[in-house]
């Protein structure tokens, strides 16, 4: 990312912001006990927007930030049961911040048969969150 250190993690660290980099994000916003909710427009019908619930994990200024989707009581709990997502940031120069994303899930019941597919697709995600948060940075940093 051709962006300091300090404004990546400002950007992703903020759950308002998410809907400016996760990919199909439509809105975000803060929900009770470090959680935020967003909204996720489906690749095949957008206009039906989703409920998904996060909540933070690890959690390492300015170099690590996990958090992971809230499956339980949920209808993700029936092909998941645990969701994941973990970004480390490592300062390359004073404007430059290399992004290693990473995505773990458990899968439950008969979707552990297509797991091959479910974890390419989980890539895409990782690849398309790392594409729009360096388009996010570029058009205007974290506070935007």
């Amino acid at each position: 990312m051709a962006a300091p250190r300090d404004s990546v993690w400002e950007l992703i660290a903020e759950p308002r912001n998410f809907s400016r980099w996760w990919p199909r994000a439509v809105r975000a916003e803060r929900a009770a006990g470090g959680r935020w909710r967003a909204w996720l427009a489906p690749p095949r019908r957008p206009q039906a927007t989703v409920a998904v619930l996060y909540e933070r994990g690890q959690a390492r200024r300015p170099t690590l930030l996990s958090f992971r989707q809230v499956v339980e009581g949920t209808p993700f709990a029936r092909t998941f049961r645990a969701v994941s997502w973990s970004f480390e940031l490592h300062e390359e120069a004073p404007a430059k911040t290399r992004v290693r994303g990473r995505a773990d899930l458990e899968l439950r019941g008969l979707a552990r048969l297509g797991g091959w597919q479910v974890r390419r697709a989980f890539r895409r995600t990782l690849d398309d969150a790392l594409g729009a948060l360096a388009q996010a940075l570029e058009t205007g940093g974290p506070g935007r």
